[in-house]
């Protein structure tokens, strides 16, 4: 049985921007993205990421989501291997970091119903969402938080464009799932009511349409990446969670980008 544990973190614990649905006011204890160092791999190696998620309802999502949207997978890509940004500015530094990287696979999907589009300039169809896992050279890297999608399923996805560097995000055109599992609901052949991944939360898209227009009602203001990334930055070194130098760490990074490894 599938299984996922949601924890509501008081305190703000910002660092660096790992992927960038995981920017809140609250955000992962232990990220999931965990640099791997394959030294020594048998074809048999396999790397399991996990790691704690912060608990985003509908609406939360909404906000945060660029794009809404459902359709069916129709494609994925060759898994590619992308050394972070914190190894590249190691190795920048004359550290060794050959060996330090992660696994990630691109999908597509062909829209049917698009309830929420905040980048138009973008063909939606052509754009990559970029997941955690796959297999290349011998290693298999699973990520608990972003099962990968079957292909001709129909899904209906809350996507975030990154907007921002820092972790294992490249300087490319690329979505991201909002709140990793939280953000994807899959459908049942003949039901109507989408289900997210571990089951634990369902809705139908006449429910999200309505809830769609009533937050763009509200007025309340979106937030860029950047943004939001700023203001929870400046939160920390105002009340003495993080120095500041692990502000302009943080911030530095955050202009930088990771690197795909050919």
């Amino acid at each position: 049985m599938k299984k996922l544990k949601i924890v509501i973190i008081i305190s703000i614990l910002v660092g660096l921007p790992v992927m960038s649905f995981f920017i809140s006011k609250a955000v992962l204890i232990n990220s999931p993205r965990q640099e791997i160092q394959p030294t020594g791999i048998r074809k048999t190696d396999k790397i399991i990421s996990s790691g704690l998620l912060v608990e985003k309802d509908v609406t939360q999502l909404i906000a945060e989501a660029d794009v809404i949207v459902y359709g069916t997978i129709y494609d994925n890509g060759d898994p590619i291997k992308i050394r972070s940004v914190a190894s590249v500015r190691a190795a920048a530094d004359g550290e060794d970091v050959s060996g330090s990287f992660s696994v990630f696979t691109d999908y597509y999907i062909d829209p049917e119903i698009i309830l929420q589009n905040r980048r138009p300039e973008y063909d939606i169809s052509n754009v990559p969402i970029r997941l955690e896992g796959g297999i290349i050279d011998g290693l298999e890297v699973i990520a608990e938080l972003e099962p990968p999608f079957e292909i001709g399923n129909k899904y209906l996805l809350f996507l975030k464009y990154p907007g921002i560097g820092g972790g294992y995000i490249t300087n490319e055109t690329q979505f991201y799932i909002a709140g990793a599992v939280q953000g994807r609901y899959e459908e049942t052949e003949g039901d109507p009511i989408l289900r997210t991944y571990f089951g634990d939360r369902e809705i139908t898209l006449e429910e999200l349409v309505k809830q769609v227009e009533e937050f763009e009602a509200s007025g309340e203001p979106v937030k860029t990446q950047w943004e939001e990334f700023l203001e929870n930055q400046n939160h920390n070194i105002e009340t003495g969670f993080i120095t500041q130098e692990e502000y302009d760490r943080f911030i530095e990074e955050a202009q930088m980008y990771a690197e795909i490894i050919e």
